[in-house]
């Protein structure tokens, strides 16, 4: 769990993670440097946890070092992530955990649901309960909150790649666009160095993720550009698959939109094998 700045939530995240039904777990919080009392809260709280470490970054590098730094550190044999503005239900890791009894799965995820800055559900994303390397590629997206993965996939070198790492081309520098879907990449290259594993998904809400403030409108403009800059220059596909995929990317995206306005929004309006890219 990377926290910068997140007094305010923090706490229920953690007690999210604490309140699960399946209890062998240690959570890991990583403080980015925060400059309010993020980690006197959460100080205070692993204190009454023993399944609870709190790491600290010397300097705020963004939630993809963060994660790193939480990568390095965890002992399990599955790794989860959860952001410190967001929340699990229950029994999420009850219902995930058995589906890796199968040896093909490598990723568990699940549908979640959006919600307000106030805590009012607006929503549920929902996906398909498998999904390939080319689902993915097509831009498919899971909720980083939602996905658990074996540990032994990560094969020693496999995190998440920070904003220095990656070229975003010229529009991006000119725009002063940073680099975003680092989750969505993430997942891209753990299914790549681990080539005939599937991702599953639990066909429940299991989580809850906070919306953005950030504009809708500005995002797609984004979220567009950074996704062609994954597929040709972050995983450097060929200019002829990059283009196939960037179309079905683009044709999912419009009649995604397209649903919504027409379905009113709220949760009927949401194609079960499509799922909004949470990453601002």
């Amino acid at each position: 769990m990377p926290a910068f700045n997140a007094a305010a939530t923090v706490r229920n995240a953690v007690q999210s993670v604490l309140d699960q039904t399946y209890r062998c777990l240690e959570l890991l919080v990583v403080d980015d440097a925060s400059t309010d009392d993020t980690l006197v809260v959460l100080n205070e709280t692993a204190r009454s946890d023993p399944r609870i470490r709190v790491l600290s970054m010397p300097s705020n590098g963004g939630a993809a070092e963060a994660r790193n730094a939480g990568l390095r550190a965890a002992r399990g044999e599955l790794i989860a992530f959860l952001d410190a503005d967001d929340l699990w239900l229950p029994n999420k890791l009850e219902l995930q955990v058995p589906l890796f009894s199968d040896n093909a799965t490598l990723i568990v995820g699940s549908w979640y649901d959006a919600v307000s800055s106030t805590g009012i559900v607006t929503g549920q994303i929902r996906i398909a309960p498998t999904l390939s390397m080319n689902d993915l590629l097509n831009g498919i997206v899971i909720g980083c909150l939602t996905a658990i993965f074996r540990r032994e996939a990560l094969h020693g070198s496999i995190g998440f790649r920070s904003s220095t790492e990656r070229a975003n081309g010229a529009m991006g520098r000119r725009l002063r666009w940073r680099p975003i879907q680092e989750d969505y990449l993430f997942w891209l290259d753990l299914m790549l160095a681990n080539p005939g594993y599937v991702l599953r998904n639990i066909q429940a809400s299991t989580a809850r993720y906070t919306l953005s403030t950030e504009s809708a409108s500005s995002n797609k403009c984004k979220a567009a550009y950074f996704h062609w800059m994954i597929l040709r220059h972050d995983i450097k596909l060929s200019l002829g698959r990059a283009i196939l995929y960037f179309v079905t990317y683009a044709v999912r995206a419009v009649i995604k939109h397209v649903g919504y306005r027409w379905g009113g929004g709220g949760q009927n309006a949401w194609a079960s094998r499509q799922v909004r890219d949470e990453t601002p």
